[in-house]
């Protein structure tokens, strides 16, 4: 990726202002630190575009309102008072881990009756040998 930006930090200088929805334009972003400066507004939606971007990293500032839902990642946003997550994503995400744990339990258990079943089709079949 010869030319193109992937990593942009601005921490603790002091920005004021609101974060550009023009770092959307930069396809190739992987990580934006803007943390520990005085930014206020909301998080653009338009950076939920970037799809190369694994951080980003909004700690103290002076953020507000929602967190857009990013696809490949989950904000940093510690020590914003006024930005709110969207609990219904934190409310299927771990509906999500037990839903897969109990299929990971009922197949656990599915295997174990398989084997103890076969188990005894071969005692069984060893005992009916030995008595002929």
């Amino acid at each position: 990726m010869e030319g193109q930006i992937e990593y942009i930090v601005l921490a603790s200088m002091n920005l004021m202002g609101r974060i550009s929805k023009r770092f959307a334009d930069l396809t190739s972003l992987y990580a934006l630190d803007l943390s520990r400066n005085l930014l206020t507004g909301t998080i653009p939606y338009e950076l939920t575009r970037v799809k190369m971007i694994r951080s980003l990293y909004l700690s103290h500032n002076q953020l507000h309102g929602r967190v857009p839902h990013f696809e490949t990642l989950i904000p940093d946003t510690e020590g914003n008072p006024e930005v709110r997550r969207d609990n219904h994503t934190l409310a299927w995400v771990l509906s999500g881990g037990f839903r897969a744990l109990a299929l990971g339990i009922l197949i656990g258990v599915g295997i174990y009756l398989f084997r103890l079943g076969k188990g005894t089709d071969h005692i069984e079949l060893v005992r009916q040998r030995i008595l002929k």
